[in-house]
C-alpha cells in the first residue's frame, strides 16, 4: 500500500519502485479510473495546491500568452491557477484579500514595476512570490523579466544603422524599462539631447492616436519612432498616413512586443520581439523551486528585432542584426 501511494501521488520517498513495478500500478490504476484526491491531499500536506496570479489589465496584447505559459507549466503538477486582474490600488488590495482567503501556496505578480505594493504585500511575506515583469528585493521572491534594456539599445542601433537624426520615443507609462537603452546607445552615438524626443501617451489606440498625431505635426524633422507598444505603434502609423508622412521613406518606426497588430497594419510593422509564454513558463518553474527547494532565482530572457516594412532594409545585408 505504501510503495502504491509513493508511485501515484509522485511523492519522494526512501520507498523505491522499480520501473516494471511502477509501470504495473499506473496501469492498474487506469484500469479502474483511480484518481488522487487533491482535497485529501492537501489537508495532509497543509497546502491548498493553489496559484494566485495577480496582473494589471489582463486585456492587453501580452498578458494572456503570460498566464498561458503559467498554466502551461503547472499543467503536469498538482497545482491550480487562479488569475486576478486588477485596475486600481483597491481593486489590488481586493484581489490579495481574495487570494489569502483561499489560502494559496504561491503569489505570481505580471507587472513592470514595483512602486506602492510593499505595504500592501507585507503580509504575504511567507508566501512563495515570482514576479514577472521586474526584479524586486523581497524575502522568499523569484523573477523573471525580458531584457528591458537591450529592448531600448536594440531599436536605437536599428534606426542609427538606418541613418535616423532626430528620435521619437512613446511610452505609455513612466515605469518604461527600455528607455534606460534607448538614451544611452543614442548617447553614446552622439546624438545631442535635442534630437531626442521623450513622450509619454495613452495605451488606448484612439487616444494614442490623436496625442501622436499632434506630436507628428509638432516635430516635423524627427525621422524615427520607437513605441513601446504594438498598439501605440500602430497608432504612429495611422497618425503618419493621415499627415502625409511615408513609412518608412520619410517616417521609421519599431513597435515592442511583436504582437498580432504587426501582421495587419500597413505597412507591416518592424517590433522587438519579448518572450511571453516563456516568461510564463519561467514563472512557473521558479515558482516550483520556491515550493519545493525553498531556492529563489532571477532569469532575464533575451529579445530580438523582428524586421519588417516600417523601417527601411539595410544596404548591407551583414549588417543587419
Amino acid at each position: 500500500m505504501a510503495l502504491a501511494s509513493v508511485v501515484l501521488n509522485g511523492k519522494k520517498s526512501r520507498i523505491k519502485a522499480s520501473e516494471a513495478t511502477r509501470k504495473k500500478i499506473l496501469d492498474a490504476a487506469k484500469k479502474f479510473g483511480y484518481e488522487p484526491n487533491r482535497n485529501a491531499r492537501a489537508l495532509r500536506m497543509s497546502r491548498s495546491f493553489l496559484i494566485g496570479v495577480i496582473t494589471y489589465d489582463i486585456s492587453s496584447s501580452f498578458i494572456p500568452k503570460i498566464l498561458t505559459g503559467i498554466e502551461q507549466g503547472f499543467m503536469h503538477t498538482n497545482y491550480s491557477v487562479l488569475p486576478i486582474s486588477y485596475h486600481n490600488s483597491e481593486e489590488f488590495a481586493e484581489a490579495l484579500e481574495t487570494l489569502r482567503k483561499r489560502k494559496i501556496d504561491g503569489l505570481v505578480m505580471i507587472t513592470t514595476h514595483f512602486d506602492g505594493f510593499p505595504e500592501e504585500l507585507s503580509m504575504w511575506n511567507s508566501v512563495a512570490k515570482v514576479f514577472v515583469g521586474c526584479t524586486p528585493q523581497l524575502e522568499n521572491t523569484s523573477s523573471v523579466r525580458a531584457d528591458g534594456f537591450t529592448v531600448g539599445k536594440i531599436a536605437a542601433e536599428a534606426f542609427l544603422k538606418r541613418g535616423c537624426r532626430k528620435f521619437i520615443h512613446i511610452t505609455h507609462s513612466v515605469y518604461c524599462g527600455n528607455r534606460s537603452g534607448w538614451k544611452e546607445t543614442l548617447k553614446r552615438a552622439g546624438i545631442p539631447g535635442k534630437d531626442m524626443i521623450f513622450f509619454n501617451t495613452s495605451l488606448e489606440l484612439e487616444k494614442s492616436h490623436k496625442a501622436v498625431k499632434a506630436l507628428l505635426l509638432q516635430e516635423p524633422d524627427a525621422d524615427c519612432v520607437f513605441a513601446d507598444s504594438d498598439i501605440t505603434a500602430a497608432a504612429v502609423l495611422k497618425a503618419a498616413k493621415e499627415i502625409g508622412r511615408k513609412v518608412p521613406d520619410d517616417l521609421q518606426v519599431i513597435g515592442t512586443d511583436d504582437s498580432m497588430i504587426c501582421q495587419i497594419t500597413a505597412p507591416p510593422l518592424s517590433s522587438i520581439w519579448q518572450p511571453k509564454i516563456q516568461q510564463g513558463e519561467a514563472a512557473a518553474k521558479l515558482m516550483l523551486t520556491l515550493l519545493n527547494e525553498n531556492k529563489t532565482g532571477a532569469l532575464v530572457l533575451p529579445v530580438h528585432l523582428e524586421e519588417r516594412e516600417s523601417i527601411k532594409p539595410l544596404i548591407n545585408e551583414g549588417d543587419k542584426q
